[in-house]
């Protein structure tokens, strides 16, 4: 092989490489976009996180969210308040050993947030456009993706008029 071809395939193989990673990053959206492609919006708090492996101590650690819903804020004919909705993420600590994944929402025990929630492919409910979908409620805030404390009414407001306006 040549080194003029060696270069080339060098060169392909770090192309490749960086648009791999650029793929991964997340496509940050609007919020009324957010809440018109997703299929639930609902306040709550977690109940319980569980981290475990996926398939033994060589694959991927998971952690089980047990969400409980205090209020709907979209969604009302899907779920209901005082629901309990069972989620997985990617990432967790088991033992000594933990493991993150960029762009999942991490959650906490006593947590109280506002998550966005779809169907996947496989049917099963997920985070909407993954850690974008996740807003930590503190007090009267909420904190989400890339952002700045929001005013909890004001957020919530905004989102019942999305849902309102019947946009899709």
């Amino acid at each position: 092989m040549s080194i003029k071809h060696s270069v080339f395939l060098g060169t392909a193989v770090l192309t490749l490489s960086w648009a791999a990673s650029a793929v991964a990053a997340i496509v940050e959206w609007p919020l009324d976009r957010m809440v018109v492609e997703s299929e639930v919006i609902v306040r709550g708090h977690v109940e319980s996180l569980e981290s475990r492996w996926l398939d033994g101590p060589s694959s991927i650690i998971v952690t089980d969210v047990v969400f409980v819903v205090d209020e709907v804020w979209k969604g009302t004919g899907r779920v209901a308040s005082g629901a309990t909705l069972a989620l997985r993420v990617n990432g967790g600590k088991v033992g000594e050993i933990g493991m993150v994944q960029e762009h999942q929402p991490v959650f906490q025990e006593k947590e109280e947030a506002v998550i966005f929630l779809w169907t996947n492919d496989l049917g099963r409910t997920v985070i909407f456009n993954d850690e974008q979908g996740k807003y930590t409620v503190l007090g009267d805030k909420v904190i989400g993706f890339k952002q700045a404390p929001l005013d909890l009414g004001p957020f919530k407001t905004s989102i019942e008029q999305v849902v309102r306006s019947g946009k899709r």
